[in-house]
């Protein structure tokens, strides 16, 4: 297992969990500080896409994607978090919203329980999804640890074509 730690982000340790040359899942846990494990037979080449991606994370930018395992998932479920993807850092976006990002329109409930689903926490960002009524809504480990995640990358500012990205879904 690698360990990686880090003097800034939100309080929180990211398990990676790979083969060697794809994500197969991740999980989150409160901690101290912001860390991740990289577990499994990770390359050296993975392993430096995902510390890669969590300095650009925690450096106000927007990561490149990462190579991950959507073999498991049905054809909905990978549409869902495809368009979770789309979300900038540092907003949010609403089930309604997503449903319609997905081409799910009327899919709301089936929209949330992909994301409770979600194989791949703080990467494919469920956490950016509330509810129409701007209640920051359930998470899979916990209302709190969502707050966290959130506040953090509320200091971040989408480039202004993300912002038109945004509004756009939301007039469809």
């Amino acid at each position: 297992m690698k360990k990686l730690h880090f003097t800034k982000g939100p309080l929180l340790c990211v398990h990676f969990f790979t083969d060697s040359k794809l994500i197969l899942k991740i999980k989150l846990s409160s901690s101290s500080q912001f860390q991740a494990n990289i577990e499994g037979p990770a390359s050296s080449e993975l392993s430096d896409l995902i510390q890669k991606w969590l300095l650009l994370y925690i450096d106000s930018q927007q990561p490149n994607a990462l190579p991950l395992n959507f073999t498991r998932l049905s054809p909905f479920h990978e549409r869902v978090l495809r368009a979770l993807e789309k979300i900038p850092t540092g907003q949010t976006l609403s089930y309604k919203d997503l449903a319609l990002l997905s081409q799910s329109s009327k899919a709301f409930r089936a929209v949330g329980t992909a994301c409770k689903k979600n194989p791949f926490p703080l990467v494919i960002p469920c956490h950016r999804v509330i509810s129409s009524s701007g209640d920051v809504g359930n998470f899979f480990y916990g209302k709190a640890l969502k707050l966290q995640i959130l506040e953090f990358e509320k200091t971040k500012k989408a480039p202004s074509n993300e912002e038109a990205f945004l509004k756009k879904v939301k007039l469809n």
